[in-house]
């Protein structure tokens, strides 16, 4: 009987994840990635940093100023 239950489970666990792959495309990503973005606008807990900028040296300067100061002491 549990034998029974498992395989069923395991059947309905590999149909939904085939309906997932064949449903989530890039375009439907994007979307959602504009909501939880929507989501995170409206949180008063936030502070955004444009991609390009991670690799510049004024912001990782700005980031480690204080590390710098501790470690020049």
């Amino acid at each position: 009987m549990t034998r029974e239950i498992e395989k069923e489970r395991a059947e309905a666990t590999r149909e939904v994840n085939n309906i997932l792959a064949k449903s989530v495309t890039d375009k439907f990503l994007s979307y959602r990635s504009l909501e939880v973005l929507e989501k995170i606008a409206e949180s008063k807990n936030k502070v955004f940093v444009p991609i390009e900028a991670l690799g510049t040296i004024g912001l990782q300067k700005s980031i480690f100023k204080d590390e710098v100061r501790k470690t020049s002491r």
